[in-house]
């Protein structure tokens, strides 16, 4: 997944000055997305398309807004070096 919450092009896999990658995967738990950043500046990261309609924070290692919740369509920060996983399941195991 691109910054724009889109498929990765061929021209996103070959641009030299992207340091950002997204991954989607589902299985019977539910669906997660996890955001790579490995550049130095933050970027934002418009979040695809929730099956359940919502994305909750699972686990991040960066100091980011420590909402649960996210919609598809919205915006996320993604900090420089960092690593966040989102899963659409709606229980208890996000973060605090």
């Amino acid at each position: 997944v691109s910054p724009r919450g889109s498929d990765m092009s061929l021209a996103d896999w070959t641009d030299q000055a992207a340091h950002t990658l997204g991954m989607i995967r589902s299985n019977g738990a539910g669906t997660f997305l996890a955001l790579f950043n490995s550049s130095g500046v933050s970027v934002p990261f418009k979040l695809p398309f929730a099956p359940n309609g919502q994305w909750n924070l699972w686990l991040t290692t960066a100091d980011v807004e420590r909402r649960v919740c996210w919609t598809s369509d919205e915006t996320f920060t993604l900090p420089g070096h960092s690593f966040v996983l989102f899963a659409d399941r709606k229980d208890d195991r996000s973060i605090s």
